[in-house]
């Protein structure tokens, strides 16, 4: 796990495609958010950001590039994120269509708090978000 800088910014370009966020977006959380990614032969592979809060953590994105994916990287990398660097609980909002991500999230301690109708925009109109939070487990 390595902290991104904004000079890496290059090699999540792979990533976009895979994401609703725009460059703009990923140029900004380099600069204002927690930016990791998990590296495979000197490749970016996966990346999770996430927003510092007063008393938590949001985790705004996890995104693995497509060749890594099923291989448990992501699963990994966020356990590196939530065991080395904060003494904080985590939220987090995820597609309810999603069920894969939805998983994974159960799997790290992640718990469903809710349901934000209508929050994700679609081609086909919009989907619910699942509201979920991880509690700081020392």
């Amino acid at each position: 796990m390595f902290k991104l800088k904004a000079e890496d910014l290059y090699r999540i370009e792979p990533f976009l495609g895979d994401s609703s966020w725009s460059t703009a977006q990923w140029v900004d959380s380099l600069h204002s958010d927690f930016c990791y990614g998990a590296f495979v032969q000197e490749q970016l592979a996966a990346v999770a950001v996430f927003q510092n809060g007063y008393d938590d953590y949001t985790l705004l994105n996890v995104v693995t590039l497509a060749p890594y994916r099923g291989k448990g990287l992501a699963n990994k990398l966020l356990l590196e994120c939530f065991e080395k660097l904060w003494q904080k609980p985590c939220l987090l909002e995820v597609r309810i269509s999603n069920t894969s991500a939805r998983r994974l999230y159960e799997k790290l301690g992640f718990t469903e708090d809710g349901i934000r109708k209508n929050y994700y925009r679609t081609e086909f109109g919009r989907e619910d978000a699942v509201l979920m939070h991880r509690p700081y487990k020392a």
